[in-house]
């Protein structure tokens, strides 16, 4: 396989805004159909989810306050003809 890289993206996504689709839409607008990813900064009120293997589906974790964002990395591949964007984090909060 053969890969080049065009392009690297450096932004910092508005407060307030819900970080999947603000990644979605930031693709959506650059024409990005593939990717990496790499983030750091702090979240309000972050949903997180994981697989649930013996129930073959994704299970949602709801958190409350704020948490940093300590380190996220993923990629930008598309589903459905349209960016999708698979993401793992690490929060933090005072505990």
């Amino acid at each position: 396989m053969k890969y080049n890289i065009r392009k690297i993206y450096m932004f910092r996504a508005p407060p307030g805004e819900e970080l999947i689709n603000f990644l979605t839409k930031t693709a959506i607008q650059h024409n990005i159909n593939a990717g990496l990813i790499s983030i750091i900064g702090s979240l309000k009120n972050p949903i997180i989810g994981y697989f649930d293997v013996k129930k073959g589906k994704y299970e949602e974790i709801k958190l409350d306050g704020f948490y940093e964002l300590a380190h996220g990395s993923g990629n930008i591949s598309l589903k459905e003809n349209k960016p999708f964007i698979h993401l793992h984090v690490v929060l933090g909060d005072k505990t």
